[in-house]
């Protein structure tokens, strides 16, 4: 059944040139970044600094995967693809659990493949020299988790919002303008402000990037409100996967 969902995504035509064009971005974006804080002294001068780095240009990859995610699940139950599939695998859990095993495979694939094209950038054609050996495989990791995350987002909303191009705004609007202004409205409670799901992610990521790069492991619980947030919303798209109407 992975296998299946996998080779569905690998023969969309969308797949492959949002990838193409998130891949091209965050190189492009990598390049930017390096030139700006190229002329600072020491702005990029150990892991810490090239994991921030890698997270910004990297920004696009994410996104696309969770649109991708949104895309798959909304154009089967439009085109009745999903009926088609339901015949051959009735278990409707067994199904979405084969998708988002294929959006992990995806996130894995693509978020290693976009960190791996901003590490080159900073490397050969930056202003920064070369990257610091210890900065490789935690740059890469971290931008995994990010990019699984949105992922998996992606796919819930795909199933919770009836439409795909209301699935998409949803996902781009909460982190994007509804998240910063709840978060201007909440300025003198940062506890408060920290439980905003995608705020939280980002942040999460961000001290855990610091603190692997520089040899802790600390950062972790502050996956806390967006894990729990996705597990909510997940066990809420199980649910309405049970009862579409493929």
């Amino acid at each position: 059944m992975l296998r299946f969902e996998l080779y569905k995504l690998v023969t969309l035509r969308s797949t492959w040139v949002g990838a193409t064009l998130a891949l091209a971005l965050s190189g492009v974006l990598a390049l930017l970044l390096t030139k700006v804080v190229g002329g600072q002294t020491d702005a990029v001068s150990g892991p810490v600094e090239l994991v921030q780095l890698i997270l910004r240009a990297s920004l696009p990859v994410p996104v696309t995967v969770a649109v991708l995610a949104i895309t798959v699940v909304r154009s089967e139950l439009r085109d009745g693809m999903l009926r088609l599939g339901l015949l051959g695998f009735p278990v409707r859990p067994r199904v979405l659990a084969s998708k988002a095993g294929a959006v992990v495979v995806l996130a894995v694939v693509l978020g290693s493949a976009t960190a791996c094209v901003a590490l080159i950038t900073v490397s050969f054609w930056g202003s920064l020299g070369a990257v610091p050996a210890s900065g490789w495989l935690v740059a890469i990791g971290v931008q995994v988790l990010v990019t699984l995350g949105w992922g998996l987002a992606g796919l819930v909303v795909g199933v919770l919002v009836p439409h795909l191009g209301g699935g998409v705004a949803a996902l781009l609007l909460v982190p994007y303008a509804v998240e910063p202004v709840v978060a201007g409205l909440l300025t003198g409670q940062p506890l408060v402000a920290g439980l905003l799901p995608f705020r939280s992610l980002t942040s999460a990521y961000d001290a855990l990037g610091q603190s692997l790069a520089a040899g802790g492991s600390h950062g972790w619980s502050g996956l806390l409100p967006f894990t729990v947030l996705l597990a909510v919303a997940g066990a809420f798209a199980v649910h309405r996967f049970r009862g579409l109407d493929a």
